[in-house]
């Protein structure tokens, strides 16, 4: 998986990708859509969160496993929403966008 590739070859140490990896995993059960989102293949959203917990690796050294996981997840649903919300405010096919 192309996801899993992303994080083994980031320059961490196979403690670090074993962690990684396995938060990529949790995260993922835990946010995967059973459907496309926002045209967006399931490869592709694994691919996203694969990108932020590489992002987030780095500053990550002062936190628990779980803080790191729940950081994670927030960032990911966060970034997830943001996408979503601009999306259908600038969506041509949708004339009325939705209010705030």
């Amino acid at each position: 998986m192309k996801a899993r590739r992303l994080i083994s070859e980031g320059g961490f140490g196979p403690e670090d990708i074993a962690f990684l990896t396995e938060v990529l995993e949790n995260v993922w059960d835990e946010v995967k859509p059973d459907r496309l989102v926002n045209g967006l293949e399931k490869s592709a959203l694994r691919e996203r969160l694969a990108v932020i917990i590489i992002a987030m690796a780095g500053s990550s050294q002062s936190q628990s496993p779980k803080e790191f996981h729940d950081q994670v997840h927030h960032v990911y649903l966060e970034q997830s929403q943001w996408q979503m919300s601009a999306e259908a405010c600038c969506d041509t096919r949708n004339p009325h966008p939705p209010s705030q």
